[in-house]
């Protein structure tokens, strides 16, 4: 997470050590102190959480279809993945994997395991959703992965909630949403006075031990594609050690896995 070092803020809403609202306009100084606190909060947790592994029900709905499945999501920053969907009875029906620069992908019915390096759209083309694995990873553990250059925040109010909005000098527009304990409910990429290219949001927050809490719902939408993708955390483990192994899938002849 970037370190903000110039701040533009026009804010409405702040909330005080007491947890009552300010009204607009009595504290701004408070205000700007209660946005930094937040984008400082994100920033904790993007330094603590590395990785995931996690029993889910994925749903995945794009212009032409829509289907659910249960599914073995194992995550490691930066851009380590594995993506393993489950069938009726528990058995493999696909993998795909990648240590951050090779893939494995295997489905049933295919002679072989497919092999390659990685590249940009590799997770489109296998699995259907229009990110990289950097930027898969990031999401699922909750900290969105924004620029790493000096970016300038405006924030606003919107009901109980905290609109932060960050510019890059790429020309780039973010846009997190904040609950007022300072919870990331929501994320908004697109190009500036265009339309967003990814919109994310997190839900169901429950606590997890070291954590304080942690979204088990995770849902993605990518508007040019018509794409969506939501992910319901049956169970879910934060930061334990993952074999590289588990990066990999194995030839037929040994069992994919």
């Amino acid at each position: 997470m970037v370190r903000v070092l110039q701040l533009v803020i026009s804010l409405f809403l702040a909330a005080c050590q007491t947890g009552q609202v300010v009204q607009p306009g009595l504290d701004l100084s408070n205000a700007r102190a209660i946005a930094e606190l937040f984008l400082e909060k994100q920033q904790k947790r993007e330094e603590g959480i590395y990785g995931l592994e996690g029993i889910s029900r994925v749903i995945f709905q794009n212009k032409v279809d829509r289907f659910s499945s249960k599914q073995v999501i194992v995550a490691e920053r930066p851009a380590r993945l594995r993506l393993e969907s489950l069938g009726f009875f528990n058995q493999r029906v696909s993998i795909f994997s990648t240590d951050g620069e090779n893939y494995s992908y295997f489905q049933k019915g295919l002679a072989k395991v497919e092999r390659g390096r990685v590249y940009s759209s590799v997770l489109l083309d296998k699995v259907g959703i229009p990110i990289s694995t950097t930027e898969a990873v990031a999401l699922l553990l909750g900290v969105p992965p924004l620029s790493p250059r000096t970016l300038i925040l405006n924030s606003k109010q919107k009901g109980e909630r905290l609109l932060v909005l960050l510019l890059s000098p790429e020309g780039s527009k973010d846009t997190l949403v904040f609950d007022l304990e300072g919870k990331l409910l929501a994320f908004k990429r697109h190009s500036l006075g265009g339309p967003s290219s990814m919109e994310i949001s997190y839900e169901n927050f429950r606590p997890v031990k070291n954590f304080g809490y942690f979204a088990y719902e995770v849902s993605f939408f990518f508007p040019e594609q018509g794409v969506r993708v939501t992910v319901a955390f049956q169970e879910l483990g934060l930061n334990s050690r993952i074999s590289r192994k588990t990066f990999m899938i194995k030839p037929l002849g040994k069992s994919a896995h």
